[in-house]
Formats: C-alpha cells, structure tokens, sequence
C-alpha cells in the first residue's frame, strides 16, 4: 500500500512538474505547452490510445487558438544508464505545426531535464518502422528544457513514419551513450489528428 502511495505520489509530481515546464514548443511566454491533465494517464473511460488536438493555454489556463497533438495517455517503455538497465519509462509526443517534442520520464516519476543553463544536450534517435526498416535521426534536448526536440530536417521523417503504421524509437544520448531510452509508438489515428493540426 505504501507502495502505491508513492507511486501515485510521484505520478502527481511529475504531471505537475511536466505541465507547467515551458520550452521551445510555444510561440510566446503566456502559452502553457501542457495542463496538467495532459500528462495524465487513461480514466477507465478511455480504453483506446489515440492521438488527441489540445490546445495551449495562457496564463489563466484557458485555451488559446494554437493547437498542437499529442498521445491520448503516457506510452510506456524501458531505460537504461549507469545505474540500471531496462526500468520502466513514460514518454510523451507532444507536436504542433513547428516542433517535434519528445518529453520522458523515468522511474515513473522523475521527468528528464537538461540542468544546464548553457549547454544543449543531443541525442541520437533510431526510429524501427512498420516495415522494420531503420532511420537514424537526431534530437536536441535545449538549456533548461525538459524536451527532446526533433531537430527540425528530420521532423518529416517521423511524421511519414508514423503515417506508414507503428513506429519504435530508440534513443542514445549522445554524451552518454549508457543512457538509453526504448519504446514504441502506435499510429493509430494519427493521420487523422496531423491532418487537423495542418
């Protein structure tokens, strides 16, 4: 029971820590790239995965007209460092008609942050396709950023991906290659939702 207590606990932290995080996603300073009911995971209602249009907010939390979509709930996977191999991971697509955001958590609560004030940090990405061919593409996680960002040549080159069907990403920081992240994303209805978006 204790247990479940902190993980639901911790649940709570980093939904709250992941909403109110601004980066690069948004336009300007009074949009929220995520409320907190973003992060959260399916209600017993919601039994399907899908692909949802939301809509940044300002600073009194209510919507503005720029929209972007992302993941009906966390998808689940496995990461690696150092300290441990194969623990478990959410993560979290986030895309309006500028960026290509990938927002990961391990441990199921601790949100992935670049603490530097100065430096970015980059990742390498291998995306497996439906038809189980490779494409390798790169990320760049900004200063201060709790994101993943597609950097952009290589934004197309998801979005056709998951236009074909399910993809898998594989993710390689690239200063520390022991550090690994491993999941899958299905596609869903995820034509319809980008085509809405643009």
């Amino acid at each position: 029971m204790k247990k479940l207590f902190v993980i639901i606990l911790c649940l709570g932290v980093a939904t709250i820590i992941f909403g109110a995080t601004q980066s690069s996603l948004i336009d300007s300073s009074i949009n929220q790239p995520l409320s907190s009911s973003d992060l959260s995971p399916l209600s017993e209602s919601e039994e399907v995965f899908g692909w949802v249009q939301k809509y940044y907010v300002d600073d009194f939390n209510q919507p503005t007209t720029k929209g972007y979509i992302t993941t009906s709930s966390f998808l689940e996977g496995v990461f690696s460092n150092s300290a441990t191999t194969n623990s478990f991971l959410y993560a979290k697509l986030l895309i309006d008609k500028d960026d290509f955001a990938i927002g990961l958590i391990e441990y199921g609560g601790h949100v992935v942050k670049n603490s530097s004030s100065r430096n970015s940090e980059s990742y390498n990405i291998t995306i497996r396709t439906a038809n189980d061919s490779r494409m390798k593409v790169t990320g760049t996680m900004y200063p201060d950023s709790d994101r993943i960002y597609i950097n952009e040549k290589y934004e197309q080159t998801i979005v056709d991906a998951l236009k074909e069907g399910n993809i898998s990403l594989y993710i390689v920081q690239s200063d520390w290659r022991t550090t690994t992240y491993l999941f899958d994303v299905p596609a869903s209805n995820f034509v319809e939702a980008y085509d809405s978006l643009m």
